[in-house]
């Protein structure tokens, strides 16, 4: 299974390129999703007709001038499908020669001066509220246009499989079934975000606590509006000290969430008792699984260190450990990393024998069972605040 980490070259050329070059640079970035939903508890997946290229795709589109790539996906499903949504777990990466767009692999050219790759995520739909409550912090998004997407389709997924055009796409679908067998469906979504870019630490003659962002972190702790924004979070929380509230305080303020203060998580009180800092966001991360509501925390460079290893031994595989950054600084001002986080005791979610393709859950899943409440990370990766 990829990792989003694998494509960060690819990343980092295709927003260069395109600052430089526009719509005619090489590398050509586009986001889209598996946007799902239970309907009657089954699980159906959403599919577009594209009239142009009469095929069956997932909803997509390319990058526009400063946008992140989960910004973009966000975006361009939307403006696909006509719904909101918030991403989830990252499910991988396509690529081909842009003139092959839309073309079955018989009538594909092998080359063209402009590649496509396309990043895709699990997403699930927001309610009305959520979606209001975001609109300012995600941007203006277009309505559908009828020339471009003609038909919008929820299927169960193996009618989708089979529906869809492009094998590569088939491929998203079957990275899409192993993440259910891990937890998807029951996951919840929180980014851990480092403070943005603070003053510094030896020339500050103030508190600590009371040590500000600088004119770029303030930079910093705006752009990150429309990263949070693609994960609509629907609570906040943050060390106390004033650089971590100041970098939730644009996406609070745009959204109308406040931000619950976490003392235990400050860098005093990390250095004085690790423990009782991890013991304090463990318990909630497994609160925040509990009842299924995504967020965002804002902490402290050294905090986050000392928390890696914790969250290291919560990876459902070594493979999703690897992604845990090792290295200090561990995240750059303003970056955040996203958790996936399901509930440790689920097994594989099966379809039942029967034409509709139901589904059912363990005992566990309806939360019946003797209360554990422990978690799994099923999948985690950074994103980065887009500053120009």
């Amino acid at each position: 299974m990829d990792h989003f980490s694998d494509f960060s070259q690819i990343l980092r050329t295709g927003y260069h390129q395109y600052a430089y070059m526009g719509k005619k640079a090489p590398v050509v970035l586009a986001g889209g999703a598996v946007v799902w939903r239970l309907d009657q508890g089954r699980v159906e997946v959403c599919l577009v007709h594209r009239p142009r290229y009469d095929d069956w795709s997932w909803p997509k589109g390319k990058l526009e001038a400063h946008e992140s790539i989960v910004h973009c996906a966000v975006r361009e499903v939307q403006e696909e499908i006509g719904l909101p949504i918030a991403l989830g777990a990252f499910l991988g990466h396509t690529s081909y020669p842009l003139l092959n767009e839309g073309k079955k692999e018989s009538k594909r050219r092998s080359t063209d001066k402009q590649t496509k790759h396309c990043f895709y995520w699990s997403a699930r739909l927001l309610d009305p509220d959520s979606a209001s409550a975001r609109k300012a912090a995600i941007g203006p998004i277009r309505q559908p246009d009828p020339e471009e997407i003609n038909q919008v389709l929820w299927l169960p997924l193996d009618h989708a499989r089979h529906l869809l055009t492009q094998k590569a796409d088939k491929a998203i679908a079957d990275v899409f079934a192993q993440q259910i067998s891990a937890g998807l469906l029951f996951s919840t979504t929180v980014l851990l975000t480092r403070h943005a870019k603070a003053e510094d630490r030896k020339n500050w003659i103030g508190q600590e606590a009371d040590r500000p962002l600088t004119p770029v972190g303030a930079s910093q702790a705006h752009a990150l509006q429309k990263e949070l924004a693609a994960y609509a979070p629907a609570r906040l929380y943050s060390s106390p000290w004033l650089r971590c509230q100041q970098t939730m305080e644009p996406y609070s303020l745009s959204t109308g969430l406040s931000v619950t203060p976490l003392p235990s998580q400050t860098e005093d009180a990390c250095a004085a008792d690790p423990r009782r800092t991890w013991d304090g966001l463990q318990a909630l991360l497994r609160d925040l699984s509990a009842q299924h509501e995504s967020a965002a925390i804002c902490m402290h460079r050294p905090v986050i260190g000392a928390m890696l290893d914790h969250l290291s031994d919560l990876c459902q595989d070594s493979a999703t450990a690897r992604e845990i950054p090792r290295k200090n600084p561990y995240l750059s001002p303003g970056q955040a990393l996203v958790l996936a986080l399901a509930p440790a005791r689920l097994t594989a979610f099966e379809p039942q024998a029967s034409p509709e393709g139901s589904l059912i859950s363990s005992d566990d899943r309806d939360g019946s069972g003797d209360g554990d409440n422990s978690i799994t990370i099923i999948d985690i990766y950074e994103v980065t605040p887009f500053v120009y």
